[in-house]
């Protein structure tokens, strides 16, 4: 779980830059590292090699296991920088993912769009219909992909209406959710099968989609 989990980080660095252009991949590769799936083998870049502050960076690691973190990964360019484990954390440790679900789906989304399959300024009511959310249809009409991304839907945890799209930021979980049933109505998969297609089990050998 945690391989596939640092992985995911070094990706989300990069897959909103790739495209189906040869040149542009092959120039991709050559600035962007990509770690084996095969095995747990990492390469590594130092702070001195980098010319960070490391005297900043140990402020900023011991702040992070101040918080009873276990785990804390700073990753440049798909390189290792930091890779620190606490709590009785390892890099075999499993636990639940929670909000990093988030960052995936964000990932997809701009696969989905980089595909032609949606856009983030598409109204949400677009894929999931009108009365999706509990708002009134004017106020609906103007969320768009893009507002859930940024938590800016003017949604409350009911997806009643608080604020106009755009205009003010709310954490919300159960709004940015429904990019899942987006995403599956865009791609025509489930979310579960798109993601493994596009980014668990893609063949990044493969410079298309």
């Amino acid at each position: 779980m945690l391989r596939y989990f640092k992985i995911i980080l070094g990706l989300t660095t990069v897959l909103f830059f790739i495209n189906s252009c040869d040149d542009y991949c092959e120039q991709v590769e050559q600035l962007y590292y990509f770690p084996p799936v095969e095995s747990n083998e990492w390469t590594t870049i130092t702070p001195e090699e980098l010319g960070w502050n490391n005297s900043k960076l140990n402020e900023t690691i011991n702040f992070v296991k101040d918080q009873r973190s276990g785990v804390f990964i700073v990753l440049y360019k798909g390189k290792m920088v930091v890779e620190e484990y606490w709590m009785g954390w390892d890099v075999y440790s499993r636990g639940k993912i929670a909000s990093i679900n988030k960052s995936i789906t964000s990932v997809l989304v701009g696969i989905a769009q980089e595909q032609g399959k949606l856009n983030i300024e598409d109204k949400v009511f677009d894929y999931l219909g009108r009365g999706w959310s509990k708002s009134s249809m004017e106020n609906e009409s103007e969320i768009t992909i893009r507002h859930l991304l940024t938590m800016t839907s003017g949604l409350d945890d009911y997806l009643s209406y608080t604020d106009d799209a755009g205009t003010a930021f709310y954490y919300n979980t159960i709004a940015f959710n429904q990019l899942w049933p987006v995403l599956e109505k865009a791609t025509d998969k489930s979310i579960d099968i798109y993601a493994d297609e596009v980014l668990f089990k893609k063949n990044w050998d493969d410079k298309s989609y």
